[in-house]
């Protein structure tokens, strides 16, 4: 770690006198050229504007990366609704969808049928026409 008390430090970026040291690069930095603490970025450090603006290209790099990794994904579940689409739109599928109920309803009516035969039977075994 540099030494704070060294008299005559020059800012690494304008020339001034420097009163603290960057925290990522540990060069002389002045109070000009350090990050001013704001509500969006509250620092406690010497950081200065080089350093900054570095870290503020690798944050929009990673936004980035996960807008286009969304993007992808996003793509990518739109193509497979639009298969599933298709196929359970195909003329094929609606058929085989169609006799699958046409089945279900036939057996649906057998059952049916088949209750009213035994309570009917039931019913003229007590008697009651």
């Amino acid at each position: 770690m540099p030494n704070t008390e060294n008299e005559g430090m020059k800012c690494h970026m304008c020339g001034k006198d420097a009163e603290e040291f960057c925290r990522d690069c540990w060069q002389p930095v002045c109070e000009d050229c350090c990050v001013p603490f704001t509500f969006q970025n509250q620092i406690d450090f010497a950081l200065c504007l080089n350093c900054n603006d570095g870290i503020q290209a690798q944050r929009a790099e990673h936004y980035s990366q996960q807008e286009k990794a969304a993007q992808r994904k996003n793509d990518m579940r739109c193509k497979k609704n639009a298969a599933s689409r298709a196929r359970y739109r195909s003329p094929e599928n609606k058929a085989k969808r169609r006799a699958k109920r046409e089945a279900l309803l036939q057996s649906r009516r057998e059952s049916s049928r088949k209750l009213l035969e035994s309570i009917g039977g039931i019913l003229s075994n007590m008697g009651i026409k």
